[in-house]
């Protein structure tokens, strides 16, 4: 189980924005394994200029190449914002571990189109089993 801070650089529609928060990640790892890593990543994020954030549940599946794990994510959203009705949207990623972790996210929120986000979380270990 991971527990950390995130940061990302988003381009949603026509516009930038950075946004900021969290996420837990519960992940099984098997080192010689082709599938090295499978779990759910659930986060949450505020975002910076924009009102409101987002929360999602991404499925997360990775595997070993050379010394780290890259793998692959999706999964559902929802926009939220003070003086909106929440936007449901989903996403798939691509990740890498390398003790921080940088993703590259692309989706479709209802209403605002199509986003990219750029960023890193920085996975701290809260349980090992």
């Amino acid at each position: 189980m991971w527990l950390g801070p995130l940061g990302a650089a988003s381009a949603v529609a026509s516009d930038v924005d950075s946004t900021f928060g969290g996420d837990l990640v519960v992940v099984r790892i098997r080192e010689r394994a082709l599938l090295s890593a499978i779990g759910f990543d659930a986060g949450a994020s505020l975002w910076t200029a924009r009102d409101g954030g987002r929360i999602w549940l991404d499925a997360i599946a990775g595997t070993r190449l050379g010394s780290r794990i890259y793998g692959v994510s999706a999964g559902p959203l929802v926009e939220l914002a003070d003086r909106q009705h929440p936007r449901l949207g989903g996403s798939v990623g691509v990740w890498g571990f390398f003790g921080v972790t940088p993703f590259l996210r692309v989706g479709v929120v209802d209403e605002l189109g199509t986003f990219v986000d750029v960023g890193v979380h920085i996975a701290l270990p809260v349980f090992r089993h």
